[in-house]
């Protein structure tokens, strides 16, 4: 969702308030487990060439806060930077505690292609994104959808921080009908994802997440206002949203003409995977950030440093690989590339 939307909303309630895997023949469906019950430490993710696309959920915006990758100075920024010069742009909000960053700070691949963008749309990764997929790449990684009409940026709005019943609920149904359509969109997009990577041997498509418990009553959400401002009926209904793109997403990674390289990892397919079960919004440990009054607060609604550790781990697991040390303790010399955009 992005996070220019919100800034204006959370401005004015700032001062209102004074403050089992599952294998289809050609595409897998994967259902993660908790990583403390996965066993498959057998292999290493030997990829040479990895790529991450998609909005502000991949690009990490604040998932460690004070950690965003520089601003460029130069535009475009060169494609082929080391680490140490990997830059963003101010609308990217690319941050090194992605799950795209952090799992290549474990795995080492030989060239980290970092694209994903705060505020993207299927559109704008089509036209920004795409064209800079490097020809080599053998590993892609892909959330995308959440910015397709602005539609969940209208609903944390509407629901949360400007609530009224009657927005919520207008807000609920225009969302519902961005995320019926979405789906030719998505197939166009994951098609030509394939064209542009002919060498890629994996594209993963990975899941949003629902932000409240299914069992979240409309009482106090730990003293946190806006959290307690849609009903336990709207909380299920914006839940079934991200269900209803969820599967969107895993329909289309199914659906395209390159099916056989497409994997789609539900992160999120139900409370007993235990990946975001017990840290949601309302939890007392969640993987959200959710903190409107700290310096980060633009961060709100998307993942943690934590959250995103949970998509990396879900990464490794779909891709059947295990942890290899980070690339301090490793010395290595991989390099990350980057370009400006969304």
């Amino acid at each position: 969702m992005p996070p220019y939307l919100l800034r204006v909303a959370i401005l004015i309630v700032t001062l209102g308030h004074t403050l089992s895997t599952t294998i289809n023949a050609v595409t897998e469906t994967l259902y993660v487990q908790d990583p403390e019950l996965s066993s498959d430490k057998s292999k290493a993710c030997n990829y040479k060439q990895y790529v991450s696309l998609g909005d502000s959920y991949p690009a990490g915006v604040y998932a460690f806060p004070g950690e965003d990758l520089p601003i460029c100075k130069n535009n475009p920024p060169d494609l082929d930077c080391s680490a140490e010069k990997c830059c963003s742009t101010k609308k990217c909000l690319k941050n090194i505690g992605a799950y795209g960053y952090q799992f290549y700070d474990k795995h080492q691949p030989k060239h980290f292609t970092f694209l994903a963008c705060s505020s993207a749309n299927t559109t704008g990764c089509l036209n920004s994104q795409v064209p800079n997929i490097p020809k080599d790449a053998d590993l892609i990684t892909i959330n995308i959808g959440g910015d397709n009409g602005e539609a969940f940026a209208w609903v944390v709005g509407a629901c949360v921080y400007l609530y009224s019943s009657i927005g919520c609920d207008d807000a609920i149904k225009y969302a519902g009908k961005v995320v019926a359509g979405i789906e030719p969109t998505l197939v166009n997009l994951f098609e030509s994802i394939g064209t542009r990577a002919p060498k890629a041997k994996d594209i993963v498509v990975l899941s949003y997440i629902r932000f409240w418990p299914e069992t979240t009553k409309p009482d106090p959400c730990h003293g946190i206002r806006w959290l307690e401002n849609p009903s336990a009926a709207q909380r299920s209904q914006i839940n079934t949203l991200v269900k209803a793109m969820n599967s969107a997403l895993s329909t289309a990674a199914r659906s395209n003409k390159f099916k056989h390289k497409y994997k789609f990892v539900d992160v999120d397919v139900d409370d007993s995977n235990k990946w975001f079960t017990g840290h949601r919004l309302c939890n007392d440990i969640s993987y959200f950030q959710w903190n409107l009054v700290t310096l980060y607060e633009h961060g709100a609604f998307h993942p943690n440093g934590q959250g995103h550790q949970r998509y990396a781990m879900a990464l490794e697991q779909a891709l059947g690989c295990s942890l290899r040390p980070g690339r301090d303790e490793l010395g290595g010399t991989s390099t990350i590339s980057t370009v400006v955009g969304g």
